[in-house]
Formats: C-alpha cells, sequence, structure tokens
C-alpha cells in the first residue's frame, strides 16, 4: 500500500489511527497488526515472510551467547534476502562465465526486505552486546512500524522502543505530523512524479540523446530522486508523529553538502550510520593505515552500492563513492581546500554524475549517456525543451534555497494550515497510478 494512494489516505490510515485510539489492548501488539494488515495488502504471501523473519530473529536474540552464534544468526538474514535479491543475478552471470543455461526461477521481490533486514541485524548485534530484554511483541512492533517499515529510516531499539511505549495522540503532534506528511506527499505526487516522466523517457531513448537532452535527463533524475526520497522521509516522520513517535532524521539537504563525506552525513543517513557502525567499524574503521583504511572504505561502500539492487551498475556505483571517499581523505591529509561555492558544485556534478549510473540498466546505458553529458560539440543539434529547463530550474532553486520542515520549530498557525490544505488538495487532484517511492525497489 502506497502513502500516496486513496486507499491508505481515506481508508487504512483513519482505520489505524481509529484502532490505535480507540480499542483496548497491548500497544505494541496493536501496532504490530496494524502494520501487518499495511505490508499484507502488497502481498499476503509474503507477510509470512515477514512474521518468520521477525520469529526467527527474535530467537535468535535470545539464544545467542557467543559471536559464532551470532555470526549464523547475521549469516542466515544475509543468505535470505541474497535468495530474494540477488539469486537470479548469480545465474546471469554464472551462464556467462561458464557458457552455461542455467535456468532463472520467478521470484518476487519481497517489499522492504532490505530495511527491515538491516534494521534486525543491527538489533541481532545491540542485543549481544547489551543483553537486551523486550518481549516478543515489543520487539514485533520494532521491526514493522508501518510508518518506517517500507523504506526507512532504519531505526535502533533504542530510538523506537521507548517511544512505543509512551505513544499516544497529541494535538500538537497530530498537527505536526499531518502538516510534514502534506509537504511530503507534494514532493512525491507533484515534483517528484512531474520529472518522473522525463526521466522515464530520456532514459527509454537513452541512445537518441543529445548533449542537452542527457544534462536535462540526468538532471531530472536527480531531482526526482531527492523529491522522491525527501517526500518519502516526510511522510513516514509526520505519520509516525501523529502516533507520539519521532523518526530519527534521514535526509537533510545532501546536494548541498561541500564534499562526498558531507553528503553521506546527510543522504540516507540512517543508512550511512549502518554502514558505517556495523560494516566500517569492524573492519578497522580508522584505526589502520591509511592503505587499509582506504580498502575498508572501498569494500563498505561497495557493500552500501550491491544493498541497493542486483546490477552491475549499483556495484559500479557503490564503488566510486567509496574512491570518491579516499580521494576526500587524501585531500585533507594534503590540506587542499576549494572555496565553498566551487566545493559545492563539484561535489554536486559528481553525485549527478553517479545517478546515472545508479539509475542505468546496464553499463551500456550509463557509458551512453555520460559519454553524450560531455560531448559538447554536439549542443547546437538540439532542441531544448524549455519546459523541461524552467522545472529544472525550479527544482534546483527549491533544493539550495527552500528551507526543510525539520530546520524550523513548528507552529501551528494559520499559514501552516492553510499551507497543509493546499499541498495536500493539490496532491490529491494529481494522483496517478504505480506511482511507488523510487526506494521501494531497495
Amino acid at each position: 500500500m502506497l502513502f500516496n494512494s486513496y486507499e491508505f489516505i481515506f481508508l487504512f490510515f483513519p482505520i489505524a489511527l481509529a484502532m490505535f485510539c480507540l480499542t483496548n489492548g497491548d500497544k505494541y501488539k496493536k501496532i504490530t497488526l496494524i502494520s501487518l494488515a499495511f505490508y499484507s495488502y502488497w502481498n499476503p504471501y509474503y507477510t509470512i515472510l515477514l512474521i518468520a523473519s521477525i520469529s526467527f530473529n527474535y530467537i535468535a536474540s535470545k539464544l545467542i551467547s557467543n559471536k559464532l552464534s551470532l555470526a549464523i544468526s547475521i549469516a542466515i538474514n544475509i543468505l535470505v534476502i541474497g535468495y530474494y535479491k540477488y539469486f537470479n543475478f548469480i545465474i546471469d552471470n554464472m551462464n556467462v562465465i561458464l557458457s552455461s543455461n542455467l535456468n532463472n526461477e520467478s521470484i518476487i521481490l519481497p517489499l522492504a526486505i532490505s530495511f527491515f533486514t538491516f534494521q534486525q541485524i543491527a538489533y541481532l548485534v545491540d542485543n549481544y552486546k547489551e543483553k537486551l530484554s523486550y518481549g516478543f511483541w515489543e520487539y514485533s512492533a520494532f521491526v514493522c512500524f508501518f510508518p518506517q517499515l517500507i523504506a526507512g529510516p532504519i531505526v535502533h531499539h533504542n530510538q523506537l522502543l521507548p517511544q512505543l511505549e509512551k505513544s499516544m495522540v497529541k494535538i500538537d503532534n497530530f498537527c505536526e505530523g499531518l502538516f510534514l506528511f502534506s509537504v511530503g506527499l507534494f514532493k512525491k505526487v507533484v515534483i517528484a512524479d512531474t520529472f518522473g516522466s522525463y526521466v522515464n523517457d530520456g532514459f527509454d531513448n537513452y541512445s537518441n540523446l543529445t548533449f542537452i537532452e542527457s544534462w536535462t535527463t540526468s538532471l531530472s533524475y536527480t531531482l526526482q530522486l531527492y523529491f522522491d526520497f525527501s517526500g518519502y522521509c516526510d511522510m513516514a516522520m509526520g505519520l509516525a508523529l501523529v502516533f507520539g513517535v519521532r523518526l530519527p532524521l534521514n535526509f537533510n539537504s545532501p546536494y548541498k553538502s561541500r564534499n562526498i563525506q558531507e553528503f553521506w552525513r546527510r543522504w540516507h543517513i540512517t543508512l550511512g550510520a549502518f554502514l558505517r557502525d556495523y560494516i566500517y567499524i569492524p573492519l578497522g574503521g580508522n584505526r589502520k593505515s591509511n592503505i587499509i583504511i582506504s580498502l575498508n572504505l572501498i569494500i563498505t561502500f561497495l557493500i552500501g552500492g550491491i544493498w541497493h539492487g542486483a546490477g552491475w551498475t549499483f556495484a559500479l556505483w557503490g564503488l566510486i563513492h567509496g574512491v570518491a571517499l579516499v580521494n576526500h581523505r587524501l585531500w585533507k591529509v594534503f590540506n587542499i581546500r576549494i572555496p565553498k561555492l566551487a566545493s559545492i558544485l563539484i561535489t554536486f556534478l559528481f553525485v549527478n554524475a553517479s545517478w546515472v549510473i545508479f539509475r542505468s540498466e546496464n553499463m551500456d546505458m550509463a557509458i551512453s549517456i555520460l559519454t553524450k553529458m560531455i560531448s559538447i560539440n554536439d549542443y547546437k543539434n538540439t532542441d531544448a525543451d524549455s519546459t523541461l529547463i524552467l522545472l529544472i530550474l525550479f527544482g534546483l532553486l527549491s533544493v539550495f534555497f527552500i528551507r526543510n520542515p525539520h530546520e524550523k520549530p513548528f507552529k501551528a498557525t494559520y499559514i501552516t494550515l492553510v499551507s497543509s490544505i493546499f499541498f495536500f488538495v493539490s496532491s490529491v487532484i494529481l494522483f496517478t497510478k504505480d506511482s511507488a517511492f523510487l526506494y521501494f525497489n531497495f
């Protein structure tokens, strides 16, 4: 079920809110059942997988007594996600390497498997260190709390469970939550989906793009992804806040970053923190030689790239971000400084180019578009789409100069009320079918 759908807004959410507020019973059990109903709308079969994953990891958390049992539990989680997400990718590559003809399986990727698996792996590690004592329904509510179940943020037990224990609907949180939800809905439906039609057209016809068209296509995707994920994060935070839960910040104007390290402290913040805490630091972090540190960074972001999807483009995207972080460390070692505006521009252009690789279905598509982006001699042969160029300029101005809702304290005023109504009504009018959030694919 999509946040940006009539079914969610006018049916599921009011019923879920009423069940939470008006029915008696264990709070964690209510949250779990509401969340499972939300998840099962997509595919009831995979709700069984989610329940099995929760049950297995809860039991494992109680049985873990040493590093070996912890490693086995994590390995089982990775094998499950590996089967659903990477099995056919591995088969395809084996067929190429071995000139074989192994058959793929008809595997549908379970929604949110990357997110709820990573969140539970983090819990297993934290439980091994801290010997946690939560009950089954507490743990279940922590894993599948529906505002953040599908695409994050990836939360720790101590960020969510204490809040769930005290969760209740309060008027201040309710107003702020609906405002955040309306802002996020507008970003997704009105802005991101508008760019999305141009993005699909450009990438579908990548071989015919000219210099300017390749740039408008890449910038359109850069802005689509920004507003799509930013919108999702606002909506998730808003929905959670309605129930009295404040989720951790997961998106903080990343295109304003002065370097790639800062970008990863602003983009998908909780995923970056997970990669740092559970991959980079266990590999040795900053405690090793410069060569090992560089290797650790590259390995960490290669894993981060593969986490996003089964494809060589995702692996390459992660690899170049790892190399960029190594380069950033070298610049710091040699105390190389760049003026602020230039550093923001360089970082943005690098990220924009890397998103082309991220979005491309194969390497030929990525290379073709990137090559045309530097084929400056071709610029005279392009009839520029003036509407799209204006939209891109509007998007860039919004990204760099409009403040995010979380950057200033919320006050329930007539302005916020009118703004919420405008954002909400205009979004509902423009709903389109099959407009899932981009991060639902990961």
